[in-house]
């Protein structure tokens, strides 16, 4: 099988835990040996990597053998595109759950780890995975007309309740975003990720649509990934 090394953790002396995004969900395993320096699954059992690999039987199964499909060379030795991609990982650790459509995902994240590769915008490919994250879990977004009477005037994203309300449906203690900023989300969340255009978005911008993203996940997920954290501060300087 093919699977995304999402996290390690050091596990006895020459060991580590591998935590491996599949079509089957996620699988941890025991990776035996992996930090001696003559050990040939050295340099795949590294998080972010794309391998194939073979797994002993039992609850907590050895990794007998791996191959590597791709350390995507261009996003390692970038830190932004790095923490991008640590970011993508915490999200799916801990949000997906058994019964879901993993195959589904994992088709998904091969294109996002692909384009992350290649683009010079990858904290945009981060909001793309975010906001298709929450259809996936279940929480559709409605970026397309006023959620309660379907008019497409005079619109606005309530944070709040995550969906287009107009200005007769609008609660004023809620927090809103107007077109200049949602209309990026929409954007995002409709995208072929095949044809992706980055939008150079402004810092203003950028930073309106992190906090938004971000109220979403906080509310929807009841978490909020360190690696975010940190992306935000490499992106803003520190500054938001």
């Amino acid at each position: 099988m093919e699977g995304f090394v999402l996290r390690t953790i050091d596990y006895q002396e020459h060991a580590k835990l591998l935590y491996v995004y599949t079509e089957s969900g996620i699988k941890s395993m025991i990776a035996r040996g992996v930090k001696k320096m003559n050990s040939p699954l050295r340099h795949l059992a590294q998080s972010g990597n794309l391998i194939t690999l073979e797994l002993s039987t039992g609850k907590l199964p050895t990794l007998k053998d791996a191959r590597l499909i791709n350390h995507y060379p261009e996003t390692k030795k970038d830190l932004i595109k790095t923490t991008v991609v640590a970011t993508i990982s915490e999200l799916i650790t801990y949000n997906v759950a058994d019964e879901d459509n993993h195959a589904k995902l994992f088709a998904f994240l091969k294109k996002v780890f692909h384009t992350i590769e290649t683009t010079g915008y990858p904290d945009e490919l981060l909001m793309v995975f975010e906001l298709k994250f929450f259809h996936f879990l279940g929480y559709g977004l409605n970026l397309k007309d006023c959620h309660v009477c379907q008019t497409q005037a005079n619109l606005a994203f309530d944070v709040n309740i995550g969906a287009l309300v107009c200005t007769d449906h609008q609660q004023r203690h809620h927090s809103h975003i107007g077109p200049e900023s949602y209309r990026y989300m929409q954007y995002y969340y409709y995208l072929d990720i095949t044809a992706f255009i980055p939008q150079k978005l402004d810092m203003e911008t950028r930073i309106r649509l992190f906090d938004t993203i971000d109220s979403l996940t906080s509310m929807h997920m009841g978490v909020k990934p360190k690696a975010k954290q940190i992306l935000r501060t490499l992106i803003t300087g520190g500054n938001a």
